[in-house]
């Protein structure tokens, strides 16, 4: 298990983790996304504004999202040194329009830093076809081997 530090160092740092969730026929169904964390802590997704991933949190919003940080094989020894966590929670979705446009911010700020300058031209330009969901995280587990 990693202390709260490291867990929270993987979520923030993590590049892309896997949203997990009920399939509208009772089974499984997982989707990797790029994300971004606010401050207090839940974390947002962008995506468009239908699909298959939106049907079925519309049915069942509960999901966990799998982050996994660092990994290293290690082959003589027959192991994987990682690090990972699993968050517990649930979506929401048609937030209101400013916490969308902060949450594409953030996101923006998390995977180009250096184009701050030009991110609200793309913000702007794709606004209106973009989906911003949250996971309001009600708790995780974490797990590390070294």
């Amino acid at each position: 298990m990693l202390d709260d530090l490291s867990a929270q160092s993987v979520i923030a740092n993590g590049e892309y983790g896997v949203l997990s969730m009920v399939n509208a026929d009772g089974g499984g169904y997982g989707i990797p996304l790029n994300y971004a964390v606010a401050q207090n802590g839940d974390i947002y997704f962008h995506c468009a504004p239908q699909g298959h991933k939106l049907e079925n949190l519309e049915l069942d919003n509960r999901v966990t999202f799998t982050i996994v940080g660092t990994t290293k094989v290690i082959a003589e020894k027959f192991t994987t040194h990682y690090q990972s966590v699993v968050l517990f929670g649930t979506i929401e979705s048609n937030l209101p329009e400013q916490e969308r446009k902060d949450a594409l911010w953030l996101i923006a700020k998390k995977y180009s830093p250096d184009y701050t300058n030009i991110a609200e031209k793309y913000i702007n330009g794709s606004f209106h076809r973009t989906n911003i969901l949250k996971l309001c995280v009600e708790h995780y587990s974490s797990k590390t081997k070294k």
